[in-house]
């Protein structure tokens, strides 16, 4: 995990000193953050249950013509332990919108 907060704050550093300084409709996120489980994913009824993990997250929007609509696109990734059985569950996703 330490490994990937050094690796995400390395990539919004490097982003934020190569990234055009004229401001610009499309955009480039980045985040990551703390996932916490609840209800049936943290207690799967035989006490093996999830442990708070890491996302994250990183995506691109851009304009779609003069009218004012925007379209985005959006990836996810994150990991939960487990208690029991030394397992863990990957999490993998995606976004995107108009």
């Amino acid at each position: 995990m330490r490994k990937c907060v050094v690796l995400c704050v390395a990539a919004l550093a490097v982003l934020s000193f190569t990234l055009p300084s004229q401001v610009s409709a499309q955009n480039v996120f980045l985040g990551a953050g703390l996932t916490m489980p609840t209800q049936d994913y943290k207690d799967f009824g035989d006490g093996d249950g999830a442990n708070a993990g890491w996302m994250v997250e990183a995506g691109f929007g851009f304009p779609l013509g003069e009218n004012g609509l925007y379209a985005f696109i959006d990836g996810l990734y994150g990991s939960n332990g487990h208690d029991h059985h030394n397992d863990k569950t990957n999490l993998l996703g995606g976004f995107a919108g108009i």
